[in-house]
């Protein structure tokens, strides 16, 4: 009797030794759960964080470039405005608007879509322009139009992301640039 009940004691003992383990086992693994739902969404928050950062810092890159585009679309302009403060009649035919109306026009257009060997392909764009009579006024346009280039290769070497560049005018001239066929 003795014996039996130190079995019941021993055994109620253990009872209670396996319930407090499991208790402090499941104690332990919330714990550790929560533990590890509060690294996850450390790390989650550290990558939004990150991504904003990134963002952020292209949206300031883009704003830089843009702000560089506008100022040289602005240099662009003065340079074109003093050019005809400059020559307030046309000068005498550059080679390239000579070369632009010797050419029979296509569907009623000059394009300056052939260029003689030698001429450096990035200092020229393609000139396309209504074939007309050649008035002092159209070709007052049309130099302006060909004086750009210049400018235009600069801009697309200060800014490499420009890709191309155009001019149109009231005229109804259109100078793409960098030329191609």
């Amino acid at each position: 009797m003795a014996s039996s009940k130190h079995n019941r004691r021993w055994a109620a003992g253990k009872l209670s030794t396996t319930a407090n383990a499991a208790t402090s086992f499941y104690q332990l693994a919330g714990v550790a759960g929560a533990l590890l739902f509060l690294q996850f969404e450390q790390r989650e928050v550290a990558a939004w964080l990150a991504l904003e950062d990134r963002v952020r810092d292209h949206a300031i890159a883009l704003d830089y470039l843009l702000r560089d585009v506008v100022d040289q679309v602005q240099v662009l302009r003065v340079r074109a405005v003093s050019y005809l403060r400059d020559h307030p009649e046309p000068p005498a035919p550059s080679d390239l608007y000579q070369l632009l109306v010797s050419r029979p026009p296509r569907n009623g257009l000059w394009t300056l879509d052939y260029l003689p060997p030698g001429v450096p392909l990035e200092a020229v764009g393609n000139l396309i322009a209504e074939a007309r009579d050649g008035s002092p006024a159209f070709r007052l346009e049309a130099e302006l139009a060909l004086s750009l280039n210049g400018g235009f290769e600069a801009l697309t070497k200060v800014l490499p992301s420009v890709r191309a560049v155009y001019y149109s005018s009231q005229a109804r001239l259109l100078n793409l640039y960098p030329w191609a066929p």
